[in-house]
């Protein structure tokens, strides 16, 4: 179990910079690391079932989730 302390949630209970809720994660998770090969990694998908758009943490950090 992840502490209050360290899972920080928005009221609707998703997770508070992503904004996915528990249902949102897939099984498997890849993670990319450079913003730009999403796309080149997701073309591969059979479908896209989830798309939650860019959120910027910093200049060099955004977070784009695709669930497919």
């Amino acid at each position: 179990m992840i502490n209050n302390s360290e899972l920080i949630l928005n009221s609707d209970g998703s997770i508070y910079h992503l904004n996915l809720l528990p249902e949102d994660l897939a099984n498997t998770i890849i993670t990319v690391g450079d913003p730009d090969r999403v796309a080149k990694v997701s073309k591969y998908f059979d479908r896209i079932e989830l798309k939650r758009g860019s959120v910027s943490l910093s200049p060099t950090q955004d977070i784009l989730v695709l669930n497919g």
